[in-house]
């Protein structure tokens, strides 16, 4: 009986890879006559067709699950230049969005096997962004562009974060997509140093389409090797890590921006909260005061427009906290004129300031539950959860928050969904009991009663 029971998975899952296997091998032949019809049309066309024979290859040698692998680290590898690499910079979308697209197309059949629990402060959370959301649309002056723009932030809030729990990626894949992600920008970082600045400000900006858009990318990856530092312990992989480390607060410091800055102090002091050390507490706080002490020459002896000569006060810094201002100021009045209901999204690209776009987009009850979004994401840093270092680059989407334009920032929200990945993972499966064992179990149940 326990031969036959234990039989019935093995076929499922055998049909299932056939099933699959089949569907894949029709992807491939209809694919494949669509590449060959489009190859006689422009060449344009003909280099889309050949790009698009080259995927079907990869998919056809490596499989559906390693090709959603290697796609997503593509997207995260982009990420860092995002809007740097689209067709404009106005551009809607761009190709981490048709990679990021491409391979959750390609989980989906994994996804729909998987459960998870998802925390009660991300469900309340999102339920009152959903509802909110759209009442501000509906009454917004711009329901289409409202729409448009909502739909684009649900897609990663909800969307993208719902995938990673689902997926439960394993720790190397979170790995590889972090580590891509690192390269990718080190790579906008070398073009930094070889373009040069901006002419009239001093600042770099790679292969991003602003300066802030370089720093932000320089934060994330700073707080991905946050995480990836404490996967090994050789001393030529730390060697690595750090200068890699070294290499992206460089790229801040090139951008030119102060907020960026000051988040990466915040994440190295709140790294002896994180690993609980006395010792790291005591070491930190002598390189603080060294560094303190030494701040006057720093900024001195650094370059025009970088971010410590913008901290000690520059014109173009003093015109960038007006403009902020002005714009903030802007987004509380209307946020004033609709506190509960908000008036839309079509404008919260004018507001540099997350909390204060969402507040007026979504009014009070909106911003409320993005804040339980947040806390659902930044928790886990402060558990004992094995992967709890996941959650440095939420912690630094929160610092940032005060000086972010978009809502739908892909750069920032690629890093920051790997810590939905904690929440499938701190909770252990159920064990599940084999038949012998639940009657073994009744048996000495029984015997018990009748002692």
């Amino acid at each position: 009986m326990s031969s036959q029971t234990s039989a019935r998975p093995v076929s499922a899952a055998a049909s299932d890879g056939l099933v699959e296997r089949r569907l894949v091998t029709l992807a491939l032949v209809i694919g494949g006559a669509g590449l060959v019809a489009a190859a006689t049309l422009r060449p344009e066309v003909a280099m889309l067709a050949l790009l698009a024979a080259g995927y079907l290859l990869l998919l056809a040698l490596f499989g559906r699950e390693r090709t959603a692998v290697l796609t997503l680290t593509a997207a995260f590898a982009t990420a860092p230049m995002a809007k740097g690499l689209a067709s404009a910079p106005d551009s809607p979308w761009t190709p981490t969005d048709m990679l990021l697209a491409l391979g959750i197309l390609l989980l989906v059949p994994t996804l729909l096997t998987r459960a998870v629990r998802l925390p009660g402060t991300y469900l309340l959370g999102v339920a009152a962004i959903f509802v909110t959301g759209w009442l501000a649309t509906a009454v917004s002056p711009d329901p289409l562009a409202s729409a448009l723009e909502f739909i684009q932030w649900l897609m990663l809030i909800v969307g993208l974060v719902c995938v990673v729990a689902l997926w439960q990626p394993t720790a190397l894949v979170v790995s590889l997509l972090l580590g891509s992600y690192v390269a990718g920008h080190l790579v906008s970082v070398v073009v930094a140093f070889a373009e040069g600045p901006l002419e009239g400000g001093n600042r770099y900006v790679g292969l991003t389409h602003h300066p802030n858009a370089l720093a932000e990318a320089g934060l994330m990856a700073v707080a991905a090797l946050l995480y990836l530092f404490y996967l090994r312990r050789e001393l030529w992989y730390r060697l690595i890590v750090l200068g890699s480390a070294a290499l992206c607060v460089q790229s801040v410091l090139m951008s030119g921006s102060r907020a960026a800055l000051l988040v990466i102090a915040g994440l190295v002091v709140m790294i002896p909260l994180v690993e609980r050390s006395v010792f790291k507490g005591f070491i930190l706080a002598l390189g603080g005061a060294l560094l303190i002490c030494a701040l006057p020459v720093v900024i001195a002896a650094s370059s025009d427009g970088s971010a410590l000569d913008r901290l000690a006060g520059t014109q173009d810094a003093e015109g960038s906290d007006r403009i902020r201002r002005e714009a903030t100021e802007k987004g509380l009045d209307a946020f004033q004129a609709s506190p509960f209901i908000g008036s839309g999204f079509a404008d919260v690209i004018e507001v540099h300031n997350v909390v204060v776009a969402v507040a007026m987009a979504t009014g009070l009850i909106g911003l409320i539950g993005f804040f339980f979004v947040l806390f659902s994401l930044t928790r886990p840093l402060f558990t004992h959860h094995p992967l709890r270092r996941l959650a440095y680059p939420a912690w630094a989407y929160v610092g940032l928050m005060a000086a972010v334009p978009v809502l739908d920032n892909r750069t920032l929200w690629l890093p920051v969904s790997l810590s939905a990945a904690c929440w499938a993972a701190s909770r252990p499966p159920e064990r599940v009991q084999v038949p012998e064992e639940a009657a073994v179990q009744a048996t000495a149940s029984t015997s018990r009663e009748g002692v």
